[in-house]
């Protein structure tokens, strides 16, 4: 990623994207955040650099698509179906579902906080 081209010539990078609304927050069956990566690296004194790159999903979007391809269940608590409940079904997931934030309400605010960063700073509006 960017972030570890950075550290690699000595410098902190922290870098976030907002994306589609694919999130649903607890009490809700509708998307309203989106998985919004999250990416920052430090530079280290003789080594490579340390590099975090996430989502702030509970699983990436592909792994669902992945999942309802081959007719597999999903892990507990990754998403919910149309109407709000938690699903294992990756079709019900991606057919009118929502994922879930990783870590429930403090993934949920982790993605808040990039849609205000990266959506309205970038003058994308929120």
């Amino acid at each position: 990623p960017w972030v570890e081209r950075l550290a690699e010539r000595g410098l902190v990078a922290v870098l976030a994207c907002n994306t589609p609304a694919y999130l649903a927050v607890e009490g809700s069956a509708e998307p309203c955040l989106g998985t919004n990566p999250i990416a920052w690296a430090c530079p280290r004194r003789d080594a490579p650099p340390v590099v975090v790159d996430l989502a702030l999903a509970a699983s990436s979007r592909a792994a669902i698509e992945v999942a309802a391809a081959a007719g597999a269940k999903l892990p507990r608590g990754v998403a919910i179906d149309a109407d709000g409940k938690p699903t294992r079904d990756a079709a019900a997931a991606l057919d009118g579902g929502a994922q879930l934030p990783a870590g429930g309400i403090k993934g949920a605010l982790l993605a808040l906080l990039v849609e205000v960063l990266a959506g309205g700073l970038g003058g994308g509006g929120l």
